[in-house]
């Protein structure tokens, strides 16, 4: 059982033995904390020790016990005060009164009244204290019971909003009254949609759960209540807002709150989303419409934007019509192919993407199929060894694709492998190119130079170079650089080997050098490029 502190205040030395070594404290369920001997060195001890039962005579040096009285009470409210005083300082004892002093002793003390006095004080204060747990656990009780009914709450206005959204009900089955008790009806919502830069199952789930988080984080800084709404690829917000404020200050928010997002995500090293903010509605029915105007304009401009933030009334919204575009004629492409003319190739995939990507509407399902039926035709019109498996390959590859800036990379690259393979395929070499050739992919990773390859052959490095031009149609230097940069590529997909690593591997000293020969080739930074197979 709980013993209480007990301190002594009193300039009478014989009164603070007698009380200290005559009363059986411990009996009583007390300990003795402390004694003083005048009121200011008592002030200063109580402040430290903080006893529950101050016993302090009324008539002290320095500070008397009515004023020391009322010290405790504005720093221990809940300790008791026991004063001892004579008939004589009656006066006093009036005043003690009103500082609510639990009790007087009269001197000279009797220890069996001193006694009673403490195990009342001390009962007086076990009730107190039970009183005080009582009241905690009802606080406590009530405050669970308040966030059992805002969470089944939540829940209900969650699932409303989804079967809703999801077309499994509508609004006209739930009365003005039940809305309002759901706090469904009279408020403002906002609506915001969002998909990740990421085709990641394992990164988007990361993402999904970092933006809820900092969704009910604004929700709880700007008092509103958040509710999400799941969909296949995007998840949605309604933002309920019981204060009226106009269309512009939600917007404003909400774009604050997208840009302080991304920005977090950045710092966790996480893709980042693509917002669309929809419309502000008073009304259940047309913020439901609302979400689907968001997924919608996300649907249709996910793909080809850059931005990190949409809005609805920005963007003519298509009310279900399907496109019916159809992939043109690859003819310039294969003639560009079969010349072997890389910028040409370059210049014929740009086109063909910008204009599948406009002819779709920026629908990316169907932009990923035609994407997708491009590749394909190209493989099957050269016939490629292993086609299937490529096929297999591609499909997924671009199923992964997150924006238009990849998805051209991406068919840049694959027409840069079927160039070089029907270079490879057209030509045979003269024997000392192949045995040069081959030499540059078994040391590329060392400081090589065309003198070393032409000693190595037992040739002039002059007559070497010629060789090269005339068969290859490329110099030692770009045959290196070209090996280089593939090998660096394929590096680039091992997330365990850091870029500083890859410029040494690949036979670069200085990684911005290999930057700069990295980024004319490929037209992105080496980090941009592990950026986009990450996403």
């Amino acid at each position: 059982m709980k013993h209480y502190k007990v301190f002594i205040a009193d300039d009478t030395p014989l009164i603070r033995e007698a009380l200290i070594k005559s009363i059986p404290w411990e009996r009583l369920g007390c300990i003795i904390a402390g004694e003083a001997e005048d009121g200011l060195k008592a002030k200063e001890m109580i402040d430290k020790i903080r006893p529950e039962i101050l016993i302090a005579d009324i008539r002290m040096p320095g500070l008397d016990g009515l004023a020391l009285t009322e010290y405790s009470n504005r720093i221990l409210p809940d300790s008791k005060v026991i004063i001892i005083t004579g008939f004589q300082e009656f006066e006093y004892a009036r005043r003690a009164l009103q500082l609510n002093v639990k009790d007087f002793l009269l001197k000279p003390l009797n220890n069996d009244y001193v006694m009673r006095v403490v195990a009342e004080t001390v009962q007086e204060l076990r009730q107190q204290e039970k009183r005080a747990e009582y009241e905690k656990k009802l606080l406590q009780e009530n405050a669970d019971y308040q966030t059992k009914v805002r969470s089944s709450i939540r829940a209900i206005q969650g699932k409303i909003l989804s079967d809703l959204f999801l077309g499994r009900g509508n609004s006209g089955e739930y009365s003005k009254e039940y809305l309002k008790e759901m706090g469904l009806a009279g408020v403002h919502i906002q609506v915001l949609g969002a998909r990740v830069r990421s085709s990641d199952e394992q990164m988007s789930t990361a993402v999904w759960n970092q933006i809820i988080f900092y969704m009910y984080e604004y929700e709880k800084a700007k008092n509103v209540r958040v509710l999400e709404v799941r969909n296949v690829k995007d998840i949605l917000f309604f933002v309920l807002d019981k204060e009226k404020k106009s269309s512009r200050s939600h917007k404003i928010y909400m774009k604050n709150q997208i840009i302080y997002m991304n920005r977090q995500l950045r710092n966790e090293l996480l893709p980042e989303i693509c917002a669309c903010i929809g419309n502000v509605t008073n009304q259940l029915e047309k913020a439901v419409e609302c979400g689907r105007q968001v997924m919608e304009v996300l649907e249709y401009n996910f793909f080809m934007t850059k931005e990190e933030i949409l809005e609805v009334e920005n963007y003519q919204l298509l009310k279900g019509k399907k496109s019916s575009y159809r992939i043109p004629d690859f003819d310039k492409l294969f003639l560009a192919l079969e010349a072997s003319d890389r910028e040409n190739i370059r210049g014929e995939v740009q086109k063909l993407v910008e204009d599948i990507a406009r002819g779709t509407g920026g629908n990316l399902f169907q932009i990923k199929c035609l994407l997708s039926e491009l590749c394909i035709t190209v493989l099957r019109h050269y016939n490629q060894k292993g086609k299937d498996e490529k096929i297999t390959k591609l499909i997924d590859e671009i199923d992964n694709l997150v924006n238009l800036e990849a998805a051209g990379a991406y068919v840049n690259e694959f027409m840069d492998e079927i160039r070089k393979d029907l270079k490879q395929e057209r030509v045979q070499y003269n024997p000392l190119v192949q045995d040069a050739i081959k030499y540059i992919q078994e040391n590329y990773g060392k400081d090589i130079s065309l003198t070393m390859v032409a000693d190595f052959l037992a040739v002039n490095p002059s007559y070497l170079s010629r060789l090269l031009k005339q068969e290859t149609g490329e110099n030692f230097t770009d045959i290196l650089m070209d090996i280089r940069i593939r090998r660096a590529k394929q590096l680039l997909h091992e997330p365990g080997v850091r870029i500083t690593d890859i410029t040494e591997l690949v036979g670069y000293n200085n990684y911005e050098y290999f930057f700069q020969v990295f980024r004319k080739s490929e037209g992105i930074s080496p980090s941009e490029y592990r950026r986009q197979i990450k996403q």
